[in-house]
């Protein structure tokens, strides 16, 4: 029997509502231990049920960072320290002193001859600071460029040119260079002054994701757990969640809604072997700056869920994504907090539903559900089947 964990992140929000339901649909059908991986104000209750039934407890103080800006740093430093960021990203096969904007190399003016290597693994490129970036031709290409490194001040155009036989070492963007790109990131109310949803809802869930990644490795739990569930707390689950049993583990199951041109972001369940793929996304800004950013800049109305799908994207696990059926919904009680999304107000029950459509899909397969003559189990693998062809 496989030992499983449920993480709830980022917040316990809504227990009132929701830890009853989450408790008998979650971990009584996992029979799963509980961690939360969240952030703490001085005012946080730890007499919630959540908190008291949770076997490991990693908190962030909230109080001593209320805009999270110093998390940034914080997190840099601590992966930095961890592995040992190096100043340069390597490309292979891609030339960085070509411009795609002229159709030519760059001036000769701005490019420095640095000498010829029969192999480039015997030069440090992290003992060199004058310039951003260095090119390497590994082969005879041309005659001025056989089995030499150059290296240009700067690339202004963030240019990545593939040519075969050609390695490039770019410095590190900063994490503050993202800001500049903000006019790809989507806006609230399509102001290009207001992305709160970014920086607040999105930037805070990849810290979580990151500040989990810390601690499992600092605990040990790869080893100690096969299966690993992170999801939020506001949740109503209108139906069980399917019995690990039924889900391969060599896949990333997220439910089958909510994409926004991504992938879905508040579900996921994760196995020892893709867990770590999946949740180092704030450490590939720090290791692979430059491909994140052009990702981003080469983009469009960026959000968590998009993201998400560029980084399982680059750390190719994407063909590892299957969907289970979307059984839940998020809440809000009437004087909920909440960072992002209000909800709309719902007489009957008498609290806020957050996600209209989200709302809607559980009703969907609850309705199923009552109408299947089969139990659940089978329920669910019919629709596994059913959804993942």
């Amino acid at each position: 029997m496989s030992k499983n964990l449920v993480i709830v992140l980022s917040e316990t929000r809504e227990y009132e509502l929701t830890f009853d339901n989450f408790k008998k649909n979650v971990i009584d059908i996992l029979n799963a231990d509980l961690c939360l991986c969240i952030g703490v104000k001085n005012d946080y209750n730890y007499d919630n049920p959540f908190y008291k039934l949770s076997k490991y407890n990693f908190l962030y103080d909230e109080e001593n960072d209320k805009n999270f800006g110093k998390s940034v740093e914080y997190s840099y430093n601590e992966t930095n320290k961890n592995i040992n960021l190096e100043k340069y990203e390597k490309f292979e096969n891609i030339n960085c002193i070509y411009s795609k904007i002229s159709d030519k190399y760059h001036c000769d003016d701005k490019i420095k001859y640095i000498g010829d290597y029969n192999n480039i693994d015997e030069f440090n490129i992290n003992e060199l600071e004058e310039n951003d970036i260095y090119v390497y031709h590994k082969e005879e290409l041309n005659n001025s460029f056989n089995k030499s490194l150059y290296s240009i001040k700067s690339n202004k155009d963030d240019t990545y040119v593939p040519e075969e036989n050609v390695i490039s070492y770019v410095k590190k963007k900063h994490y503050m260079d993202f800001l500049k790109i903000k006019d790809k990131i989507q806006f609230e109310n399509n102001d290009p002054n207001c992305f709160s949803n970014f920086t607040i809802s999105t930037y805070i869930h990849i810290f979580f994701l990151w500040f989990l990644q810390q601690n499992i490795i600092k605990h040990d739990l790869i080893n100690k757990y096969d299966r690993f569930i992170i999801l939020r707390s506001d949740y109503i689950y209108e139906l069980p969640i399917p019995k690990l049993n039924l889900l391969d583990e060599k896949y990333i199951w997220i439910p089958d809604g909510e994409h926004y041109y991504g992938l879905c972001d508040r579900f996921v369940i994760l196995s020892k072997f893709n867990i770590l793929s999946y949740i180092n996304i704030l450490e590939c800004f720090y290791k692979r700056s430059n491909k994140y950013y052009n990702n981003i800049k080469n983009g469009d109305w960026w959000n968590m869920e998009k993201i998400l799908k560029m980084h399982l994207i680059e750390n190719n696990v994407i063909n590892l994504v299957k969907y289970i059926p979307y059984v839940m919904y998020c809440i809000r009680s009437i004087n909920g907090k909440t960072r992002f999304q209000v909800g709309d107000f719902n007489d009957e029950k008498g609290y806020f539903i957050k996600y209209k459509d989200e709302y809607n899909n559980s009703l969907y397969y609850k309705d199923q559900y009552n109408n299947y003559e089969l139990n659940i189990d089978d329920f669910y693998k019919n629709k596994l089947l059913e959804i993942n062809n």
